[in-house]
């Protein structure tokens, strides 16, 4: 392919250019259409290498970007958000007792959830993965049972005849009111 004609390399190992000889005028018009391709050519490496910088320093600040948003949110794993409250923090009005009611209604939830998954009651709230000290658990002999929590409202009992959302929608209402 390459042959007499040719010479002078490109500024590119693989590319040549041709240099027409006036005797031959085929040569002459193909001189012109490799002057268009080398010009074609260049133009697109040029575009490449433009877009090969662009893209680097794309990658360099996703880089940052991940690092800085790892760092934040380590940051935000790690710090202690909140803490105990205040000196003179007083819960807003009924809050301890909707805390006491939110909490016999889900633990009455979950033993009646162990009853309908093992057929009978749990043995110790436990059993039934209620965990709560204040929490007392009496079982009767019909298949009913009994919650009992100390609140500062005084003693909060819930009997299983009763549906636990009966409970829990004075809790919710404090909730609601209070947005706690």
């Amino acid at each position: 392919m390459f042959g007499a004609g040719w010479s002078d390399p490109l500024p590119y190992p693989h590319l040549t250019q041709m240099k027409a000889s006036p005797a031959t005028p085929e040569l002459a018009g193909r001189s012109r259409a490799d002057a268009l391709v080398d010009e074609f050519v260049a133009e697109k490496r040029a575009e490449a290498e433009e877009l090969l910088k662009v893209e680097g320093r794309r990658r360099h600040g996703r880089k940052i970007l991940s690092i800085a948003l790892g760092a934040l949110a380590t940051a935000a794993w790690t710090l202690p958000v909140g803490g105990p409250p205040a000196e003179g923090f007083v819960p807003p009005s009924g809050f301890t007792l909707a805390s006491a009611r939110m909490t016999i209604g889900l633990a009455a939830t979950r033993i009646e959830s162990y009853r309908a998954t093992h057929g009978r009651l749990p043995s110790t709230l436990e059993e039934a993965s209620v965990e709560v000290e204040e929490l007392s658990y009496v079982q009767g002999g019909d298949g009913s049972f009994t919650l009992q929590l100390a609140s500062d409202a005084g003693l909060l009992t819930h009997d299983s005849s009763v549906a636990p959302a009966l409970m829990l929608e004075p809790a919710a209402q404090v909730i609601a009111r209070t947005g706690r």
